[in-house]
């Protein structure tokens, strides 16, 4: 619950004093372009860029776009400090690092049933991707008997 407190109420009031000391400084154009920019970068950039080695862990491709998502959100927002985490969401070391420490933090968190649902299980068969699985069928027609 403080942690919502922070994020909703306590952030934008300090992001948007921060922009207000800045505007003082460099001028009201600067901060005006400075903000148009970011919305644009956050608007415009690919949303297909998630490219996270998931192979032992499933839920990381997710996490990853969803990471990306609301880094593109952030950057809308007008703001030095959610532009900054915003930039910073759309690195993908930073992505990389921000997935490891979710993925220790779940398995801490949740034992047993981490390793059951969200790693992957490698079968001794994988080294055989592509397979053909053939067979027969008969079409069994319910007014024979």
């Amino acid at each position: 619950m403080k942690l919502l407190w922070i994020f909703f109420i306590i952030a934008p009031i300090t992001d948007l004093i921060l922009l207000i000391k800045i505007g003082l400084v460099i001028g009201i154009f600067p901060i005006i372009g400075l903000s148009l920019f970011t919305a644009l970068l956050g608007w415009i950039w690919p949303s297909n860029q998630s490219k996270v080695d998931s192979s032992d862990f499933i839920m990381g491709g997710i996490l990853d776009l969803m990471i990306l998502k609301a880094s593109k959100c952030l950057l809308i927002l007008p703001g030095f400090i959610s532009s900054f985490i915003g930039i910073l969401g759309l690195m993908p070391i930073f992505r990389r690092f921000l997935l490891f420490r979710i993925k220790k933090y779940l398995e801490v968190h949740t034992g047993s049933t981490f390793t059951k649902f969200y790693k992957k299980t490698v079968h001794p068969n994988d080294n055989h991707k592509n397979q053909t699985l053939e067979g027969e069928y008969s079409v069994i027609d319910q007014d024979d008997s």
